[in-house]
């Protein structure tokens, strides 16, 4: 029952990070709503779901993007990780916690993403 809650929260995420417009301030990037859901199952979920949600939410979010399969996946999996690594010692409930780990997150992932493409010799911007 939780995979199928799960699989339908990333169709919801991933409709509402297609639809949301995007702000001009954030350089007209779309709200990174799939990597908010691999970050809420790693502070509250288990470590199972956690993983389920990173490769899944991932691609998704490479579907919808120009970004060859896979590379998203590997850095909501890294980010994912990372988030539950630390999770014993924050305040999993508060939404500063969850505020910095997105930002720190979405930095994170964006960073590695741009890594991968240059690496691969595709365009990177």
């Amino acid at each position: 029952m939780s995979l199928l809650v799960l699989i339908f929260a990333l169709l919801v995420g991933a409709v509402l990070q297609s639809v949301l417009p995007s702000p001009g301030w954030l350089g007209h990037a779309p709200f990174p709503m799939l990597l908010g859901l691999v970050l809420y199952y790693a502070l509250l979920g288990t470590r199972s779901q956690t993983l389920w949600a990173a490769l899944l939410a991932g691609l998704v979010s490479d579907a919808l993007e120009l970004v060859p399969l896979g590379y998203t996946s590997v850095a909501y999996l890294l980010a994912g990780l990372a988030a539950r690594h630390f999770r014993e010692v924050v305040m999993a409930r508060q939404w500063t916690t969850h505020l910095l780990f997105g930002a720190a997150a979405h930095a994170g992932t964006t960073a590695l993403c741009f890594v991968l493409l240059l690496q691969s010799d595709r365009p990177a911007l």
